[in-house]
């Protein structure tokens, strides 16, 4: 028997059975509405139960959910928790502040240990966050598989330089299901060849602003015709063109004024100018991902 659960009305209703029997749980996340859905089967005592963070300003996100043994008269209940994960270099209050606080209390992204060199721990021992550092391209298929809500098995392997076990295998081989993103071709300096020739990825390199909005407006699922020119140098048929115009169509970034060394402002638009094969920083990352998947998060 298949149920679900009405928490206005606090009962358990039937509906459809599922196609295909399940003994164990599993479930699927979608981070556009912050759907929670579970599916299991079970014959003892056991509930789904699902938990909620509440970030700073009140807003409830969703957490994974866990399967716990209750009596059978217990109904689900929602217990609130306080997220008070804090970073030492990114306060309350700063540019990246509200978008890293949101990644970090879904648990999509963490920091450094205090501790290391210019990284002085404080009372309350907070990590860093390094929010000016370049973020690598391994990084980034964590971060954004993980706020799409990719969690799809993998198997194989795509990229010579991604192998199975790896830190980042398993984000990139999701990403690569959903055809999200490529790699570079081997033979290549220090790229050669193997039996199979597979492309190599580069996990470790720092990725840049254009690859970044590629990335981000793929997992999305964005696919609406771009119009218009928003930056001066991201122009109609450009490599980012159709993705930096998907992103900011929807408010999700934006660039840097005209006028600066190399940047002039061009008559009649005085287009800003978006800087797209400039390293990406931990911070940037933050706030274009947050403001594409958990736009409710954004200030």
């Amino acid at each position: 028997m298949t149920e679900r659960y009405d928490p206005a009305a606090n009962v358990w209703l039937p509906i459809s059975s599922l196609s295909m029997a399940r003994r164990t749980l599993g479930g699927t996340y979608s981070p556009n509405t912050y759907s929670l859905m579970a599916f299991g089967g079970w014959n003892g005592d056991y509930e789904s139960r699902t938990e909620s963070i509440t970030c700073e300003g009140g807003q409830v996100l969703p957490t994974p959910t866990a399967t716990v043994p209750v009596s059978p008269s217990a109904t689900p209940s929602a217990t609130p928790v306080t997220c008070t994960i804090e970073f030492e270099d990114v306060i309350t209050g700063s540019t990246f502040y509200p978008y890293v606080h949101c990644l970090a209390c879904l648990g999509i992204i963490n920091g450094y240990p205090c501790g290391g060199p210019g990284e002085p721990c404080n009372p309350t021992n907070d990590p860093y966050f390094r929010p000016n550092d370049p973020v690598t391209r391994g990084q980034l298929t964590k971060i954004v598989s993980e706020s799409a809500g990719f969690n799809d098995a993998v198997s194989g392997q795509t990229f010579e330089d991604v192998q199975p076990g790896s830190t980042f295998y398993t984000y990139t081989e999701r990403l690569i299901q959903h055809a999200v993103m490529s790699g570079y071709p081997c033979g290549g300096p220090s790229e050669p060849c193997g039996p199979d020739s597979k492309p190599y990825f580069r996990p470790n390199s720092g990725a840049t602003r254009g690859q970044l909005t590629k990335i981000v407006s793929n997992a999305a699922g964005y696919g609406d015709p771009p119009q218009g020119q928003t930056f001066e140098d991201v122009q109609p048929g450009s490599s980012f063109y159709t993705y930096t115009q998907r992103l900011t169509s929807r408010g999700v970034m934006n660039g840097y004024p005209c006028g600066g060394a190399g940047e002039p402002c061009v008559p009649p638009d005085s287009r800003p100018y978006f800087r797209p094969n400039n390293p990406v920083t931990r911070g940037q990352t933050s706030k274009i991902v947050t403001n594409t998947f958990f736009p409710s998060c954004s200030p």
